[in-house]
């Protein structure tokens, strides 16, 4: 028993892609401002003769920052072009409509299942003689 209480007690391999992943992000993010903002000379002093041109420093971000919103936009787009209109049967029933099961024996919460529109309607607007 002790042995699968330090067994359960491990890291996990989420907990170390995520440490893992922090650290790179922070490493190569440093890399990224040594190469963008150090002058070339103090770049060669330190041995770093090949490196890409400055004007990707300014680019590669910008290129990100337009990305985000695109994706965005093409994300709730797509949605929106596959969502059926409110006038449509198809958002009344599906391939997973289920009908409302009674449990016996006092159940204090019921199974999931969808009513029908004529019990929706029923209970909105007739009104109790």
């Amino acid at each position: 028993m002790d042995h699968e209480k330090r067994k359960s007690q491990g890291t996990k391999p989420a907990e170390v892609y995520a440490f893992v992943g922090a650290i790179s992000t922070i490493i190569a993010f440093g890399v990224y401002v040594i190469w963008a903002y150090l002058p070339e000379p103090w770049l060669h002093y330190l041995g770093i003769t090949y490196y890409p041109d400055r004007y990707w420093a300014v680019v590669v971000p910008g290129l990100f920052m337009l990305a985000i919103p695109f994706t965005l936009l093409a994300y709730v787009s797509l949605n929106h072009l596959a969502t059926p209109p409110a006038s449509s049967f198809n958002t009344l029933l599906d391939d997973h409509t289920r009908e409302p099961v009674t449990v016996a024996g006092g159940q204090a919460i019921q199974p999931i299942g969808d009513l029908s529109l004529v019990q929706v309607n029923r209970a909105m607007f007739v009104k109790p003689l």
